[in-house]
């Protein structure tokens, strides 16, 4: 009788023993990745953050008053050609016939234009400047017309002319204590420079004034700074006629020689 065969077991299959994990895999970079990628590294770095602008350090009072100081010789060289030149024109469009106020607007600008010098320098008698001084330093087209405008008045206008800025010289300096300021603040640089050329031009303005001249210096004695401004104003006669310039010495400065003002 053959002999049952036992069934041989099938050998279960061997089991894998467990290992390590393995890393998850890197995605591959895609192509709009790799593109931010380039436009983040283009990007400037963040700029630092501004510094506080430092304020400029305040000037001191005497280095602002050293700026302002100008001297009235620089003044008058920089008086301007083109605003006179205006200013005359609309005078004569405005009052064609009548010079005269032509001039006293001129004298009036000048005035206000001049209003930043130095008050030492700025009254007469103008002790240590040559002869001509202010006048001279005007600025050469200024001088000029301020020249034509006079020389365009009558004989009678120079004279009201000259008791006008005789008056608002004397009045603005007695009023202001002797200093070079009127009423407003404003210089009187301007009717001394008309006084000037009147005197120097036309001296016999002066030697027909000289009875009341005489009189409106006995007035002021008592006030030195108008009682000069009156003296140098007429004695700026003798600069083109010395005939002028004796009567003007004996008849105003010779009774006050040795008398104090």
């Amino acid at each position: 009788m053959a002999k049952c065969l036992k069934p041989r077991r099938r050998s279960s299959p061997k089991t894998c023993r467990a290992s390590t994990p393995l890393a998850p895999l890197k995605e591959s970079t895609t192509l709009y990745d790799a593109l931010q990628e380039k436009e983040e590294q283009k990007k400037p770095a963040a700029a630092p953050p501004p510094k506080p602008a430092k304020k400029p350090p305040k000037k001191k009072p005497k280095e602002a008053n050293a700026q302002q100081a100008t001297s009235l010789k620089t003044l008058l060289n920089k008086v301007p050609v083109s605003e006179v030149s205006q200013l005359v024109s609309e005078g004569k469009l405005r009052f064609p016939t009548n010079p005269l106020l032509w001039a006293k607007d001129l004298a009036a600008f000048l005035n206000n234009k001049l209003e930043d010098a130095p008050a030492a320098e700025s009254l007469p008698p103008f002790e240590g400047k040559p002869p001509g001084f202010p006048l001279n330093e005007l600025a050469g087209g200024v001088r000029q017309q301020f020249l034509e405008v006079v020389s365009a008045t009558t004989d009678e206008g120079r004279a009201l002319l000259w008791e006008h800025c005789l008056n608002g010289a004397l009045q603005a300096i007695s009023t202001s204590g002797g200093s070079n300021a009127g009423n407003g603040g404003g210089s009187v640089m301007g009717f001394l420079l008309g006084l000037q050329l009147l005197a120097s031009r036309y001296p016999h303005i002066v030697t027909a004034v000289l009875p009341k001249m005489s009189q409106l210096r006995s007035q002021h004695q008592g006030r030195p700074a108008a009682c000069l401004t009156l003296l140098w104003a007429a004695s700026q006669a003798g600069l083109s006629d010395l005939g002028a310039g004796l009567a003007v010495w004996l008849e105003l400065l010779m009774p006050v020689m040795g008398t104090r003002a």
